[in-house]
């Protein structure tokens, strides 16, 4: 429906419009994420947290997002 993912993509939106927030996020994957792990982001929405993980050094990071239409947004992001 896609009223249904319309909300869905305003609330992944809103997610990143908390910068302090996702900055809180983003440290604490620094800390975490170690050159060894793989690294699983189930509903991944935008994505940001698995770049996070990627960029902090992971071996490997699978993003996974059940709604069609959020994760066709995430992959023209990562482009």
């Amino acid at each position: 429906m896609p009223e249904q993912a319309f909300s869905e993509i305003d609330l992944v939106n809103e997610c990143l419009v908390d910068e302090k927030r996702t900055r809180g996020f983003e440290v604490a994957i620094k800390r975490a994420v170690k050159p060894s792990h793989i690294v699983l982001d189930m509903g991944t929405g935008s994505g940001i947290l698995a770049l996070f993980a990627a960029r902090a050094g992971a071996k490997k990071v699978i993003a996974i997002e059940f709604d069609e239409y959020v994760a066709k947004n995430a992959k023209e992001k990562k482009k």
